[in-house]
């Protein structure tokens, strides 16, 4: 196993995370929706990214049937994992977005204007409660972090990211081994941030 310890004078590679921008056809506004996010705002998450660009393909959407919402839905997820088919939180957003949209009253609605209008509350309500929810975690998972230890992540998470950033301000000495995370090399990201914090961090070569 290959390791190469990180350090402020060491220079590491600009990456995007993996997301390829240029990827786009049919639904392309769908992608450069969730490109726009991410770009907007830098600390959010992928999933959330993903869920708001969702939620905007249901406002766009020219469907006049809730099967015909459905199947724009499902292709535009599609559109959206094929920006980086190795992206977990990419794939887990966007799957849950289309079972908690659809498995809705809304689909039991007659009029179709107003289902829509239910699910966009609904795709709006889910992202709030993902943003949520990473303040949840890293509150409650800092907690097992003890001073000393040794901890290993695997590519880029700004869960995990906020978790450890929560550790480092409760004066917590710990150190990280952290993936490359090939072929999108997302751990050295990670590795970036972690080094800002002043945590011991060293990288490993995984492939």
């Amino acid at each position: 196993m290959a390791a190469v310890a990180l350090n402020p004078a060491r220079r590491l590679s600009v990456i995007s995370e993996g997301f390829d921008a240029d990827q786009v056809g049919k639904n392309d506004s769908v992608v450069r929706e969730f490109h726009e996010a991410l770009n907007r705002s830098p600390d959010m998450a992928v999933a959330v990214a993903a869920i708001r660009a969702l939620t905007s393909v249901i406002k766009n959407s020219t469907a006049q049937t809730m099967m015909g919402l459905e199947k724009d839905l499902k292709d535009a997820a599609a559109a959206l994992q094929r920006c980086n088919p190795t992206a977990i939180s990419l794939k887990a957003g966007c799957e849950l977005f289309l079972r908690y949209t659809t498995r809705t009253s809304a689909l039991e609605l007659e009029d179709f204007s107003a289902a829509k209008r239910r699910l966009i509350e609904r795709g709006n309500q889910f992202g709030d409660t993902s943003i949520r929810a990473r303040a949840s975690i890293a509150e409650l998972g800092a907690r097992f972090i003890r001073p000393g230890c040794v901890l290993l992540t695997h590519g880029m998470s700004r869960v995990v990211l906020a978790l450890l950033q929560r550790a480092v301000a409760s004066n917590i000495n710990f150190s990280v081994y952290v993936t490359e995370g090939r072929p999108d090399g997302t751990g050295q990201a990670m590795a970036r941030e972690l080094d800002k914090l002043g945590v011991p961090v060293t990288m490993v070569l995984d492939s």
